[in-house]
């Protein structure tokens, strides 16, 4: 696309749209045989359904996302997060704060298993927020995904009492926003953050904010598995004799950067 013809789409349609659009599109390109090999041998023409893990039986779009999303469809998406989202499950919080929500793998996720939960959602990425808000509708889980325009960590949508989870996946920008001393509000939830770091300042990000939540929150470091592959073949034996090994393997990797694992921050009892 020549920068005038561009110039000329996002005048009409808006930056952050257009870059979602042309994402997406090159995503499309470089997983579709991927993604159509999965359905086609897994679902057979058949509505698309979790087939694994915490979230299985909820219903799934074929949508295009930001990465593969045959590993949601398998159910192995952050595999390694399973142990945290059944405890999350378990915790009974009243409130969930999803901040780059993308399509709703979590906050629809979590609102059908979580019955009571409200879930408040946001994403800069428009076409995200439509794909959360159409997955939340086909799990008919609508009335309790509360979309929001950007999150205010200074005026936070929940209140004072309620027992509050914050996710928070926004690529890069974690420090931006999980500032306790300046946003005293998050000192009260509990947080699953997604820290992404490139190989040349792994731990950076993490330190960081591990000395920040240290005096209010116990802090644990969760890794993607080493040999994902291998792992996930071995604990998902049926569906690799459906898929095959090859294609398996390829449907449940995603793509991490060296330095990309998460920190799940558990507030400390007063």
């Amino acid at each position: 696309m020549s920068n005038m013809v561009r110039s000329w789409v996002a005048g009409m349609v808006g930056e952050d749209l257009l870059q979602a659009i042309t994402c997406r599109i090159r995503l499309w390109i470089r997983f579709r045989s991927l993604n159509q090999s999965v359905y086609n041998k897994l679902y057979k023409r058949q509505p698309v359904t979790v087939l694994s893990g915490p979230f299985k039986g909820i219903n799934y779009t074929r949508d295009l996302v930001w990465g593969i999303i045959s590993n949601k469809w398998l159910g192995t998406y952050e595999a390694e997060l399973h142990p945290i989202v059944e405890e999350i499950i378990a915790s009974h919080y009243t409130a969930i704060v999803d901040v780059g929500c993308a399509e709703g793998w979590y906050a629809v996720g979590l609102a059908k298993r979580c019955k009571a939960v409200k879930v408040y959602v946001y994403d800069r990425d428009p076409i995200s927020m439509r794909q959360c808000l159409r997955l939340a509708r086909i799990n008919h889980v609508e009335d309790r995904i509360i979309p929001g325009t950007e999150f205010e960590p200074q005026q936070p949508p929940v209140k004072e009492t309620d027992n509050t989870l914050l996710i928070c996946d926004i690529e890069g920008a974690e420090l931006a926003l999980l500032k306790p001393e300046q946003f005293p509000a998050l000192r009260k939830m509990d947080i699953l953050v997604e820290v992404h770091e490139s190989s040349a300042n792994t731990q950076h990000f993490a330190d960081l904010l591990r000395d920040r939540f240290s005096h209010t929150h116990q802090v644990y470091s969760i890794h993607p598995y080493q040999d994902r592959g291998e792992k996930l073949a071995h604990d998902h034996e049926a569906l690799v004799q459906q898929l095959g090994e090859t294609l398996f393997k390829q449907a449940v990797d995603e793509h991490r950067s060296p330095g990309n694992h998460w920190l799940w921050m558990k507030k400390l009892l007063d």
